[in-house]
């Protein structure tokens, strides 16, 4: 192996791919990494196909580091560029440094392919284009001596290059070899000419091997490997085993025509050279380029050769199918995909291989299979095979690497160094490295590469790896640093200062050594230096031993690592270790020294000393010295230390203090050191320390002495290493100073010693520009600081030798060792001249979305309601991108400003269908307009402009508050959640909001490279966060767009922060900004089939009916209750059965019961006189029940257990829930009159009312929903007690109009008396409310009429309306030069209720600096531009959603108004309830003033009166000032119907879970509902326990009674009956049944019983499922309870349900699957259901709704059955012929339904326009045609 050639490097750039771990990363995707177009050419014109392989930012180039011009940068050819940074990218994969390799016998093999542009020659001379020339620069910039050459062979080329290489590998004509490929495609001629043979497809797509290919598509890319022998290298990806080349020469078949027979010629000549059995290659990398000839032509040729005597399949894939064919480049590529495979074990599947071609042999007879999916890479060895368009051929055999132990990195703190081309790069790549610290492998590969500097990289970084990495980076001094090094004495000392560093094994070793050498003298160094305290450090022997060890340790540690000094120098005790850094003294003698000074000083009679730093000059301070004390060092120019008797230095120090100068007391122990008093101790030392040094050696010259002057140096004491000199250290001045004139300027000063004592000292003694570096330092871990200083000292220039220090691992590393070439950033701050193709200029644009084309797949994922809809966002991108073409530049380039956008309706894409769109844009205005293709109108308008600077269009976000870094974020799957819920099914790459603030404010969006979806993910934040249902946009104020700005802020895990300002209503996200999102509420689309509903009871066979066709139904009825009678009587041979007046149904029972049974049986029969029976029976039989004598079934219950009647003209039930009295105002009527449908669900209808209490009092009032109803929940604050003089007619007109005018008016707007006031649609509800309002205030009022009958009108009810302030308009005057006159040219103040386009311009002419314009449920904004005119658009919604302080003070005044009589009732015309279609015509007379009522029902009782009958939907309501449980509250379930339990009037909910809220959606729920006063609590007890149950419902009895408690957990733990477990029974069955149990049991003792007992099962229990057998007991056990508790006469309900769709499990399959033959049901179909259910009385029920034949049931519709359908229209007779589909309330999605299902399912083509005007009898006409 040690003689093999291996590939040990790579690096490349490939489609839309920046290097391999992106491609790694696009391939295991399945991603196709061919551009859907490209600004290369205008494709369109030219016929080509709008996708390309493109690699991104050609434009790039980092001219600095290879030292080139800017002019040779600018000419030099894009492709030759990027090969010199992916080869020396490839270099460092390898884990090569390339400065180490420059002048090395390195040989360059360049494939290079004609470049037909002639772009590149105009600006460049020879050097720049030939193509010699080409190779031989990547030599000159890396100095390599080997063979450098170009070649090309089309599309073999890189295998061409291979067998060169490993040839002159294996020949020594080179030591090792780069390999590298370029191409870029700048022009379109190959393209061109190829189309038009048919070799490129048409749709730009390689489908390779597929039955239906046609060609492929072409694509850039540049890879350079790198080839080493394996002996010598530190990666091995794979070796090569063996090449081989031949060219097919004449073929019959033509030029370019491959030829099989010289292809398997090639392959038999390779493995009978190489000697490689063909059976030991278990995978094949194909040429496969999708051409219909080649394909079929080479699989022949390997299946022919290589599946001979072959047991399994061969493996076969291409990469050309995910990345397009590179050519020149291609087999380079088909390399690092099987590099790929290598290091992760999976070889990447094929793309858009569906079909077979039965023309492939190999394949359809399966002796090849398709790698069509990710594959476990087999082992054994890889084949890879190419052939150019000349017939060149050419194979190589790989071997894999299949080491795959990666060493572990066992150091807690492990030091990476790092340089680089910016400082934002190393952080990268420190970043990306320090995800992988744990990996030996890789951390030796870079200790490796950066053990040496690198030219021209002038920025340097580092990091610590540990759990809390720390990270340095900045710019360096590119010029070589002198190193000194500095040692500290006597005050450097610190308790457990070598604590840290005994981790380290040569500071450990030298620690020892030390120790050894001093135990004789009863020192337990090691002790003193990691346990040390400062007491131990009171005893000097202590004290100089532990300094000098630490600092000898020290220095064997930095010698280790490389770092020798220039120069040496220390500070009194510090010289000992100078010795030691000089060579001259061993470990052993520098601490025996270091003992020596100790044991002289503490055992030598001297006087008590002290010695003191002071702020002084040597002169200064030796001119203020008393007589004893001295000056001991002379550190710097203002700093000296003195020495001297205690007292006497003492007293000195105070003198000093008062003369402010500093002084610092340094602690000495007492002794008074290098001064004549330390005389009693220097005989001492020296006899010890001369048996130390008995000889004196020589010091090197880069060790200055201190002990000396300057003047002595050369002196034999001076020259000298020896006892004298160490003794005259000890006794005599330091003289520091003398010293620091000598370190370099820029030098590096490390001081080497237990702390950076002497810091400050050098700061002012040294140069600024040296560095100071401190290796230790008090209270930190000093490992950790250790570590950081080296990481200082490499960032500041210095090199240490990591590899030495932290050893090597075994070379080769392991192969699945990280990438390192992917982790290089270059400098790409300069754009560079790139070839240009001229394009031709647009004006308009046919446009062809083909939802078959694989381009336009991704457009399915913006759906909405089921449809799939055509984006804003694409319209917007359609224009930019026709715009760009118009302007000659490219689109990415191109910064635009979108105005005044309107979306006038929402198109449909049909699946499998072609919509033709028609662009125009006028040049000289910018405005532009698509239409449908044949429709007259346009449905997308705006203006469009260029900008070359958009920083003055972006708004300014700076201000805004950041987000909260603790707080639940909504992510992926929330965002989408609620959206899903709302009716919009986006998926794919729409699914673009990442991460979202729950109150809006900041957003995180994916950029998938795709403008359409980020910009449409926009769009998608601003409906979330503005609407609040399912809405559809129809305009926006402005759009930027700054393509380059967007792409800079991107990070690199391809995120966008997005920040939303909701006071100016817009967003930024990049370079893109979106204002003013006007929207439209759409309809949600409900469950296309009825879902399954049944009950469950048992009725067992009998022997007596073998038919029930014989009996009659009241025989089988009778029969049927009998069984059930018997059955469930605990002693059923004693029955008691009771018939009420008759015995006729007693003598049926008689012959059908069972003869044992009747023999035990009782009859009676009851006399209903009397109200009160003295018997209970089993069963109580009466008939003929009317429907007014129904509550007598309540009074027989009480003695009966069953009870059997016959109710006459039975209908659905009816439901008096409170006794209010409901009339409603033609406000209502607005929403069902051709706005939208009128469904059973839709509970907007209704917002106010008038009624009668329980109390009996008249009220009225507002609520948020639902009060067209036999009964409502009333608003807590919005509830007013009608005045007695008021009719509740009269009451019907106040609430709405008067609430939200008053809102409008005085809380948004704050009307003054002095503001005047414009009233448009004078006699509306609103505006009489408005006027009267205003009037009360003291306003000036001016009223717009369009009759004398309006202005009579208003004038009868308001007399004090001056006349000349009544505006009449004719169609033809205008009112807004009335007004001007009016108001001296001053105008209005407020503007309200316009309604209308024209009144509105008029208006606008006729408002008053900064005036308000008022609309209510209306939208007009986008026509207010003048006068810094306020525009305030009010809701319904919005009022019934402020602060409860607002509510009030609003209800307050009503109130007042309504008392004081201010407040007057408004003219209306009552409708009976059954006449509501002439209620409608009436509201459609626009000169109708009255308000349409609606009249329910009289007082006195709803089923009082036969006459009183209305046919009803029945509602569930629950009591607001009881509490209601869900157990899973926080699931999918749970979570909507606690929503769905508010809106029926819940008020307080306790939330029980598992856990505590862990969601952003959950917390967004919470959120919402705390906004709306709802108390919702969240509970995590475990109710599967007793104890947690009754914690639980003590929680809920706390806040209030308990109303019902619904079982919404489940916990799935499915396997086949034969592989369940005790484990996964009890696991699946707790949630549901123990919890059940415990609630119910506990649920008795409340003091009131539950008025709902619901738990949810599943039709697992009835129907069952094989591997979910635990999960049908648990639920089939809920049912039980459940009947169990209905006997009992407790409330209980246990739904069974079938797969639910947006919620749950089924929901994040994220497919409409089918589970047991059943769809899922949508959660709001669900919830309707439970509605239903929760009044009737069976206590299991189901709910299923399952899959049927839609072709069936389609073909057996008419278009007016499909197109009632689509309006939710049951009953088509019941619409009326005349009426057109926009008067049913068609809006522009559903007018797209209807076109795209006439067309594709009844051949009828017609247009939007036509189907507008469709009447029902048209459509009918057409099932008839």
């Amino acid at each position: 192996m040690d003689e093999q050639v291996a590939i040990t490097g790579i690096s490349g750039r490939y489609p839309n791919c920046s290097n391999i771990e992106e491609l790694k990363q696009c391939l295991l995707a399945g991603v196709d990494c061919v551009s859907g177009s490209h600004d290369r050419w205008p494709y369109e014109a030219l016929g080509t196909s709008p996708r390309l392989g493109v690699v991104k930012d050609v434009e790039y180039f980092d001219a600095g580091y290879f030292g080139m011009n800017p002019r040779d940068a600018n000419s030099k050819d894009p492709r030759v560029r990027l090969l010199l940074e992916a080869v020396f990218e490839a270099i460092v994969d390898a884990g090569l440094n390339p400065s180490e390799l420059r002048g090395s016998n390195t040989g360059v093999y360049m494939g290079m392919s004609t470049n037909n542009i002639s772009d590149i020659g105009r600006r460049a001379g020879i050097l720049d284009c030939s193509f010699a020339i080409m190779a031989n620069t990547i030599s000159y910039f890396f100095d390599f001596k080997g063979p450098s050459f170009v070649l090309d062979t089309a599309c073999s080329t890189g295998l061409f290059l291979l067998s060169q290489a490993v040839d002159a590998i294996r020949n020594d004509r080179c030591a090792m070899a780069v390999i590298c490929a370029a191409q870029h495609i700048f022009d379109p001629a190959v393209n061109v000419e190829f189309s038009r043979y048919g070799a490129m497809d048409a749709e730009g797509m390689c489908k390779t091997f597929d039955l239906n290919r046609k060609g492929y598509v072409q694509s850039d890319a540049m890879v350079a490997i790198v080839l080493q022998k394996v002996a010598e290298s530190k990666r091995v990806y794979a070796t090569v085993e063996g090449t081989s080349v031949n060219v097919d020469g004449y073929s019959r078949e033509g030029f370019g025509h491959p030829s099989c027979l010289m292809h398997k010629a090639m392959f038999e000549n390779c493995y009978r050279r190489h000697h490689v059995d063909p059976l030991e290659v278990n995978y094949i990398e194909a040429h496969g380029t999708g051409t219909v000839i080649g394909d079929i032509v080479e699989t022949q040729a390997v299946d022919e050769f290589f599946c001979k005597n072959r047991k399994d399949p061969l493996l076969i894939g291409s990469v050309k199918s995910n990345v397009g064919h590179s050519e020149t480049a291609s087999a380079l590529v088909s390399i690092s995909k099987i590099i790929i495979a290598i290091h992760e074990g999976i070889i990447p599947g094929n793309l858009h291989y569906k079909t077979p071609d039965p023309a492939i042999k190999g394949i359809n007879e399966g002796r090849l299979k398709v790698i069509d999916k990710n594959t476990p890479l087999p082992e054994g060895l890889i084949a890879v095979s190419a052939f150019g368009f000349g017939g060149a051929n050419a194979t190589a055999i790989l071997r894999p690497y299949t080491k795959r132990e990666s060493e572990i990195n066992n150091h807690s703190h492990r030091l990476v160094c790092v340089s680089g081309r910016t400082e934002e790069g190393i952080l990268y790549t420190l970043k990306k490295i320090a995800e992988h610290r744990t990996n030996n492998d890789l951390l030796s590969l870079v200790d490796n590469i950066f053990s040496q500097p690198i030219e021209n990289h002038d920025y340097r970084g580092y990091a610590v790896l540990s759990r809390d990495t720390m990270f340095e980076t900045g710019k360096c001094l590119s010029k070589k640093r002198s190193v000194w090094f500095v040692y500290s004495g006597m005050g450097s000392q610190w308790p457990g200062m070598a604590k840290d560093l005994m981790r380290i094994e040569v500071f450990r070793s030298t620690m020892r050594k030390c120790a050894i050498a001093l135990k004789p003298y009863g020192i337990d160094l090691e002790n003193v230096v990691v346990n040390g305290t400062e007491e131990i450090f009171r005893n000097v022997v202590n004290t100089f031993t532990a300094i000098t060890a630490v600092s000898v340790c020290l220095t064997d540690v930095l010698a280790i690592m490389g770092i020798e000094p220039e120069g040496v120098i220390g500070h009194s005790l510090g010289e000992v270790a100078c010795a030691y850094a000089d060579g001259l003294i061993t470990a052993e003698q520098a601490v025996l020294i270091a003992y020596g000074r100790g044991y002289a000083s503490s055992t030598s009679n001297l006087m008590p000393g002290l010695m003191a730093a002071v702020g002084l000059s040597v002169g200064d301070c030796e001119r203020q010295l008393p007589e004893d004390v001295y000056v001991a060092c002379d550190n710097c120019d203002d700093n000296v230390t003195i020495s001297g008797p205690e007292a006497t230095v003492k007293n000195f120090v105070q003198e000093l203090s008062s003369k402010e100068v500093f002084n610092d007391v340094v602690n000495t122990g007492n002794i008074a050191y290098h001064c004549p008093h330390l005389a009693a101790a220097g005989p001492k030392f020296y006899e010890f320390i001369k048996g130390v040094l008995p000889e004196a050696k020589l010091r090197s010259k880069r060790w200055l002495p201190s002990a000396i002057s300057e003047q002595q140096w050369n002196s034999e004491l001076g020259r000298y290493n020896s006892a004298e000199y160490h003794h005259h250290n000890y006794m005599n001045r330091v003289q520091f100073r003398q010293l620091l004139k000598y370190v370099p300027k820029d030098a590096i000063l490390i001081e080497v010693a237990p702390r950076g004592l002497l810091q400050a000292i050098l700061k002012r003694g040294v140069d600024k520009s040296v560095i100071l570096l401190p290796l230790l330092k008090p209270r930190v871990d000093n490992y950790e600081f250790l570590l950081s200083s080296i990481g200082k000292f490499f960032s500041a220039g210095g090199q240490p030798n990591l590899k030495k220090f932290y050893g090597q691992s075994k070379f080769p590393v392991s192969v699945d060792t990280p990438t390192i070439s992917n982790l290089i950033r270059w400098d790409h701050s300069v754009k560079w001249n790139i070839p240009k193709y001229n394009s031709k200029v647009y004006f308009g644009e046919r446009i062809e979305i083909d939802m078959a084309d694989q381009s336009n797949e991704f457009l399915e994922g913006c759906c909405i309601n089921g449809n799939i809809i055509l984006p804003v966002a694409g319209c917007v991108v359609y224009v930019w991108k026709s715009f760009a073409k118009m302007l000659g530049q490219a689109q990415h380039q191109l910064s635009v400003v979108f105005e005044n956008i309107k979306l006038l309706k929402t198109v449909i894409l049909p699946k499998n269908d072609t919509t033709v769109l028609i662009l125009n844009i006028f040049r000289s205005s910018g405005f532009f307009e698509i239409f449908i293709e044949n429709d007259k109108t346009p449905f997308f308008t705006g203006k469009v402009s260029s900008v070359l600077e958009t920083a003055e269009e972006f708004l300014n976000y700076s201000d805004l508050p950041e987000p909260n870094k603790f707080t639940l974020k909504m992510n992926n799957d929330d965002f989408y959640k609620l959206l899903h819920l709302r009716g919009y099914n986006y998926d794919g790459i729409f699914l673009g909001v990442q991460q979202c603030e729950l109150d809006g404010t900041f957003a995180t969006l994916k950029w998938s490279e795709n403008w359409v979806t980020f910009v449409d993910s926009m769009v998608q934040f601003l409906l979330r966060t503005e609407t609040k249902c399912l809405a559809l946009p129809t305009a926006f104020e402005k759009i930027v767009i700054d393509p380059q700005e967007h792409l800079k802020q991107v990070d690199s895990d391809g995120e966008v922060e997005l920040r939303y300002n909701k006071y100016l209503r817009s967003c930024k996200c990049g370079g893109i900004e979106i204002r003013t999102l006007r929207s439209t509420h759409a309809k949600r689309e409900t469950c296309e089939r009825e879902p399954v509903l049944k009950r469950y009871t048992f009725v067992p066979n009998t022997t007596y009916v073998e038919n029930q066709g014989d009996l009659d139904s009241l025989t089988y009825a009778l029969n049927v209750s009998s069984q059930i009678v018997t059955e469930n009587c605990v002693d059923h041979l004693n029955t008691k059965i009771a018939e009420i007046e008759s015995a006729k149904a007693i003598e049926v029972v008689k012959t059908v019961m069972d003869k044992v049974n009747l023999r035990k049986t009782t009859f009676h029969h009851v006399d209903p006189a009397n109200e009160i029976f003295d018997d209970y029976y089993d069963l109580l039989i009466t008939q003929d029940i009317t429907k007014i004598e129904e509550e007598l079934i309540l009074l027989y219950s009480k003695c009966a257990k069953l009870i059997f009647a016959k109710i006459e003209n039975y209908q659905e039930s009816f439901f008096d829930l409170y006794e209010f009295e409901v009339i409603y105002k033609h406000r209502d009527l607005l929403n069902i009159d051709g706005k939208v449908g009128l469904d059973s669900d839709d509970e907007r209808l209704g917002v106010e009312y008038s009624g009668v209490d329980n109390n009996r009092n008249n009220v009225m009032g507002l609520v948020q929903r639902g009060a067209l109803a036999t009964s409502v929940q009333p608003h807590s604050i919005l509830t007013w007690t009608v005045p007695r003089r008021w009719s509740l007619e009269q009451a019907a007109t106040v609430p709405w109009a008067y609430t939200i005018s008053y809102y409008a008016l005085f809380t948004r707007i704050q009307l003054s008396p002095n503001d005047s006031i414009l009233v448009h649609n004078s006699t509306s509800d609103l505006s009489l409310a408005a006027t009267i309002l205003a009037l009360n205030n003291g306003s000036t009022i001016y009223t717009v009429v369009s009759s004398t009958d309006e202005k009579e009108f208003l004038m009868e009810i308001f007399p004090s309306l001056q006349e000349n302030n009544m505006i009449f308009i004719d169609g033809v005057n205008s009112f807004s030069e009335i007004v001007m006159k009016l108001t001296n040219q001053q105008g209005v103040d407020v503007i309200f209720n316009c309604k209308s386009d024209r009144s509105l311009k008029q208006s606008i002419k006729c408002a008053s600096k900064n005036a308000r314009f008022i609309e209510i449920d209306h939208d007009t904004s986008d026509k207010i531009m003048e006068n810094n005119a306020s525009y305030y658009k009010i809701t319904t919604a919005e009022l019934l959603e402020e602060k409860a302080e607002v509510l009030n003070n609003i209800a307050s005044n009503i109130e007042n108004y309504s008392t004081k009589g201010v407040i007057i009732p408004l003219s209306y015309t009552v409708f009976d309830k059954d006449h509501i279609e002439d209620a409608l015509n009436k509201k459609r007379d626009e000169k109708n003033p009255d308000k349409c009522l609606i009249k329910i029902k009289n007082k006195g009782g709803f089923f009082k009166k036969a006459n009183n009958k209305v046919l009803a939907y029945p509602r569930t309501y629950m009591d607001p000032s009881k509490c209601y449980i869900i157990i899973g509250g926080l699931g999918g379930f749970g979570l909507e119907l606690a929503n769905w339990l508010i809106t029926r009037g819940a008020t307080k909910l306790i939330l029980n879970s598992r856990r505590e809220v862990y969601s952003g959606y959950q917390a967004s729920c919470l959120q919402k509902w705390k906004n709306l006063r709802i108390t919702v609590l969240t509970d995590i007890s475990d109710t599967t326990t007793l104890e947690g149950a009754e914690s639980l419902l003590k929680y809920a009895v706390n806040l209030a009674p308990v109303g019902g408690i619904f079982n919404s957990a489940l916990l799935l733990r499915d396997e086949l009956i034969t592989k369940q477990t005790v484990e996964n029974f009890t696991a699946t069955i707790a949630p549901k049944v123990f919890s059940a149990q415990n609630v119910d049991f506990l649920s008795r003792k409340l003091p009131t019983k539950l008025d709902y007992f619901v738990v949810f099962s599943s039709v697992a229990a009835s129907l069952g499922n094989a591997t979910q057998s635990n999960y049908g007991f648990a639920n089939s056990a809920l049912e039980r309870l459940c009947e169990s508790r209905k006997a009992e006469g407790l409330h209980a309900l246990a739904v069974e349900w079938g797969p639910i769709a947006d919620v749950g499990f089924v929901a994040r399959l994220k497919a409409r699957v089918k589970v047991m033959e059943a769809i899922p049901q949508g959660i709001y179909s669900c919830l309707d259901v439970l509605d239903g259910f929760l009044q009737q009385s069976e206590p299991v029920v189901f709910s299923c709704i399952f899959a049927g034949d839609e072709d069936v049931a389609v073909a057996k519709k008419t278009p007016i059955d499909s197109v009632a359908a689509l309006f939710g229209i049951k009953d088509v007779d019941s619409i009326g012929d005349s009426k057109t589909l926009l008067n049913l309330g068609m809006d522009s999605i559903l007018a797209f339904e209807i076109k795209h299902m006439l067309a594709s399912e009844y051949a009828i083509d017609l247009s939007v326009d036509d189907i507008r005007n469709l009447t029902v009898e048209m459509v009918k006409n057409m099932g008839n045609a």
